[in-house]
């Protein structure tokens, strides 16, 4: 668009109008709270009939809002029944999606709990052995160091010599 072309002025009025136009068919569903042309609604009472209407619709009833009250509420209505059944979709899906994950993950700790089970028991017939062993080394230290008390006479000095050699 030219800023100097003598039409931009006539081109922006058009666009802000088609703009307006767009505006005003979106919002007119359920309750509004405002018009398409900024200004808030006020609710009026005409011959009995409860309107939301934009303080600007005396002056232009083309583009600013009058709707019956009783249209806006079943038009919200209906918008909350749809958004609460979606919702409640989105419940029933994760909730099963949640059953479904726990399901796999009590399996998963199963199997991890039957696993450490396992490990626990290798580990634990480790510590037989081990202990086992343990006893069968003390016994032979025993019986070498009998021996080695043996080979000395066996007086006091001779026992404490020994000692010392081995570092006892």
């Amino acid at each position: 668009m030219d800023p100097n072309d003598p039409n931009v002025y006539e081109w922006k009025k058009t666009k802000d109008h088609i703009q307006m136009l767009g505006f005003w068919a979106d919002g007119n569903y359920g309750i509004m709270t405002w018009c398409p042309c900024g200004e808030g609604l006020i609710q009026e009472v005409v011959d009995g009939t409860r309107y939301y209407t934009c303080e600007q619709y005396k002056y232009d009833s083309v583009l600013h809002v009058r709707k019956r009250w009783d249209l806006a509420i079943e038009e919200e209505v209906l918008r909350l029944r749809d958004s609460n059944e979606a919702q409640t979709t989105k419940i029933r899906q994760l909730n099963g999606e949640l059953d479904i994950a726990k399901r796999k993950a009590t399996r998963e700790v199963g199997e991890e709990v039957a696993k450490l089970k396992e490990e626990n028991a290798e580990q634990a017939n480790q510590i037989c052995d081990l202990t086992a062993q343990q006893e069968k080394i003390i016994t032979e230290v025993r019986q070498l160091w009998d021996s080695v008390l043996s080979l000395s006479c066996g007086c006091q000095p001779c026992k404490d010599e020994v000692k010392q050699n081995c570092g006892v």
